[in-house]
């Protein structure tokens, strides 16, 4: 049985947004109170333009982080969605990059209120291995047997019971053994998810 390969995309723009003034201040510190210049790095023709240099190399980490946290989100296309909560599909333009997300409610331990919050896993895909995932959808759905579907760290959990609308599957979203909500879906709803028929409010959940 050939096996699914689903690529990971780096999302490294939210490490610089959340330490990227963190580690230029860390590069600064080192670069300047361990001798480093002369020793490591070499000198260049005065103590000015060299403290000038490797100060503004230091800062480039921050540099990105203020790039990112203010850069124009990219509008994603939409391909499907399945029931009003989610899951939906999207795909970043001009790219093999897609958006599975779904919304879920959890406690708040503090608040004690429900919260809603939205899970979405990355991933990248070519139009061949979105077919073969469609299709891992598609028969787990369908399947007697409980059925795992694993993308990047998040672990869907796909297991068949019976509704008034029919056999329908509860699906389990863990990531890093951690719950992330859950969802159910008909076979008719992956056909919505993936693009393959047009939305039906009927099968709002």
């Amino acid at each position: 049985m050939k096996k699914l390969i689903v690529k990971p995309t780096h999302d490294i723009n939210k490490f610089f947004v959340n330490y990227g003034s963190t580690l230029s201040l860390a590069l600064i510190f080192i670069v300047f109170n361990f001798d480093l210049i002369g020793d490591y790095l070499p000198r260049f023709s005065s103590s000015l333009l060299t403290a000038i240099t490797y100060a503004l190399i230091a800062m480039i980490p921050n540099f990105l982080g203020i790039y990112y946290k203010n850069k124009k989100k990219i509008k994603l296309k939409a391909i499907g969605k399945a029931a009003r909560l989610g899951p939906f599909l999207e795909k970043k333009p001009d790219s093999q990059a897609y958006f599975l997300s779904h919304y879920y409610f959890e406690r708040n331990k503090e608040t004690k209120q429900l919260e809603k919050l939205k899970h979405s896993v990355v991933f990248n895909a070519t139009e061949k291995e979105l077919e073969i995932l469609y299709n891992k959808f598609y028969d787990a759905c369908g399947a007697l047997e409980k059925t795992t579907i694993k993308i990047r760290e998040t672990i869907f959990e796909i297991e068949n019971t019976m509704d008034i609308k029919g056999f329908s599957a509860i699906v389990k979203v863990r990531k890093n053994g951690n719950k992330r909500g859950y969802f159910k879906l008909h076979q008719n709803q992956i056909d919505m998810l993936f693009g393959k028929r047009e939305f039906n409010p009927i099968y709002l959940d």
